[in-house]
């Protein structure tokens, strides 16, 4: 037997859209994401409080964002 890859998933970030944020680095989703980055002013210039959604514990998508953009810092 031999391992092919045939597919990858692929992970999305979804603001609201009246946000005009148009793209996010890994650093500044790890920021958003770990909490050290309350505000979107930083990012867009607009005030407004960050509200992070993930999905549930357990979740491959959650563990691979976890890995990927999170690097242990979860």
């Amino acid at each position: 037997m031999q391992a092919t890859v045939v597919a990858r998933d692929g992970i999305a970030l979804v603001v609201h859209p009246t946000n005009p944020i148009t793209g996010l680095t890994l650093v500044q989703a790890h920021d958003l994401f770990s909490g050290s980055l309350g505000d979107w002013q930083a990012l867009s210039g607009v005030s407004s409080p960050v509200q992070a959604v993930s999905r549930e514990d357990g979740s491959g998508t959650r563990a691979a964002f976890e890995a990927l953009v999170m690097q242990g810092d979860g």
